[in-house]
């Protein structure tokens, strides 16, 4: 994600690195940045169970999702859900009055209303390096989501 965020606000994608060539990042850098732009990140679950041996999200099992009300109330200019995996897209739907948007090229959205407020739930390619498509590819899905926002 910090690669793909690197690209999009600064052109480059090492931006976020601690030092460039490693694969740690700069939790201060990290943070800053988010705090300024307006970026809260959360797992869509609290407790989850791995059933092999992989880091496959199909062999999750959540036993405890995120409270959403509890989060959606720490952040109330929040307007906007953004996912970036199937698992993560189904749990927080199953949450929600909302139709989970199905990733269809490189992105799709859905609107629900929650908490007296309107939101927009987007479904992200995934950000993972296991993932196989390159930075750039992911950046424009990635891209198109903040213009939208007003947040690029």
């Amino acid at each position: 994600m910090w690669r793909i965020l690197g690209y999009l606000f600064f052109s480059d994608k090492r931006y976020f690195e601690a030092d460039q060539g490693t694969r740690q990042f700069d939790y201060y850098r990290v943070s800053e940045f988010c705090s300024r732009v307006g970026i809260a990140i959360s797992d869509a679950a609290r407790e989850v169970i791995r059933r092999g041996g992989n880091a496959s999200d199909s062999l999750l099992e959540v036993v405890t999702p995120t409270d959403l009300q509890s989060l959606f109330g720490q952040i109330p200019h929040c307007r906007a859900l953004c996912v970036t995996g199937g698992k993560a897209a189904d749990t927080i739907a199953a949450m929600l009055p909302a139709l989970k948007p199905i990733l269809k090229n490189k992105q799709s959205q859905s609107e629900f209303d929650f908490m007296g407020r309107s939101f927009r739930f987007y479904r992200m390619p995934s950000s993972s390096r296991a993932y196989p498509k390159s930075i750039e590819w992911k950046a424009e899905a990635y891209r198109q989501m903040f213009e939208e926002l007003q947040m690029l």
